[in-house]
């Protein structure tokens, strides 16, 4: 297995997208500080699987994204894909080309891709199982890691040649195998505490079972007696339909009589009900020509009344008048006394 080229986009410092060719001459990077070279382990080691953002030296998983600067605008995700040759057979997949590349977006989303197809973080790790790429592997030797493994215990030390020697791979099979095997004997406590518990059911079902029978053997006793009761309730009814049917016709005839006199009754009453339409008919043309003579006397009454304050006006004018005719009788009777003795 060997690493062929290195693809970097939008991760850290590297907003354009760039490739590292490993070819054979490549042995080592170099340059001056701040020039990527950190990033450029840290973007190994986040393809591999690299959970702890600590370790890729940020504070969360986030700063590994292109985080802009005052002439460009930050990116929306980060990328990194590492190429490896397979010839050899080394990782446990048929293709010899092997591209294994990690995605984060801004939202939070993240996913891995084994050859361009979605895939899980644990399928990353067992394809780097055995090669020292894995977790805790030596294949990154960082700053003060070699002191950290010659000053570690035996069982650490251990981890790291178990690594080194391939076998890690067979551990962490092992150790889930233990884990399903762990599960199974639980579901097996579980299922004898369920088969326990439906053999509790089961004699009380047995009970039941024969509680039912019991009642089926009373519910066809009960129907018996049903259907006796039901035939004698049959024939009691039966007679008593003979009598209610004469009784019935009785009712007929009288019914019959009934229904003429009350056809009788209707005919009255329409008659009564026309005759009772005419009179307050009639009643009501009276009540209009009493309404229509009111009206014309009261008008005759306010007439009289005039007429006689008319009358009362005129023999006013007439006494006045007979005033005055009595006054110019006596002016004519001296104007003959005068004329008289004017002529003597």
């Amino acid at each position: 297995m060997k690493l062929k080229s290195l693809e970097l986009f939008g991760f850290k410092s590297f907003a354009d997208r760039t490739v590292f060719d490993m070819d054979q001459s490549m042995t080592t990077v170099v340059g001056p500080n701040g020039c990527g070279k950190s990033n450029t382990i840290d973007a190994v080691k986040w393809v591999l699987g690299e959970q702890s953002a600590r370790s890729l030296r940020g504070r969360e998983m986030m700063d590994v994204i292109f985080n802009g600067t005052d002439r460009r605008p930050a990116a929306g995700m980060a990328e990194v894909t590492l190429y490896f040759d397979n010839e050899d057979g080394t990782l446990p997949r048929e293709e010899t080309d092997v591209a294994v590349s990690r995605r984060l977006y801004r939202s939070g989303e993240s996913e891995y891709l084994i050859n361009g197809s979605n895939c899980r973080l644990k399928d990353v790790r067992e394809l780097f199982m055995g090669t020292g790429l894995g977790p805790g592997g030596y294949g990154f030797m960082e700053q003060g890691k070699i002191d950290s493994v010659l000053a570690s215990n035996p069982t650490e030390r251990r981890r790291v040649f178990e690594e080194a020697a391939g076998i890690s791979r067979f551990r962490a099979r092992r150790h889930e195998a233990e884990l399903k095997l762990d599960k199974v004997g639980a579901n097996l406590l579980r299922l004898a505490d369920i088969i326990s518990e439906l053999e509790r059911q089961e004699r009380s079902l047995k009970l039941q079972a024969g509680k039912a029978r019991n009642y089926k053997e009373l519910q066809g006793k009960v129907r018996e007696l049903q259907a006796q009761v039901a035939l004698h309730h049959f024939h009691r009814n039966d007679t008593l339909s003979a009598g209610l049917g004469a009784e019935l016709e009785e009712q007929t005839a009288g019914r019959q009589e009934v229904v003429d006199a009350r056809d009788q009754s209707r005919k009255d009453a329409d008659a009564a009900e026309s005759e009772f339409r005419k009179m307050s008919d009639g009643l009501a043309r009276v009540r209009e020509r009493a309404a229509e003579l009111n009206a014309a006397e009261a008008a005759a009454k306010e007439m009289v009344v005039f007429q006689e304050q008319h009358l009362e006006t005129l023999d006013r004018q007439a006494s006045g008048r007979s005033e005055e005719i009595t006054e110019l009788s006596v002016d004519v009777h001296r104007t003959s006394q005068d004329k008289a003795e004017a002529s003597d």
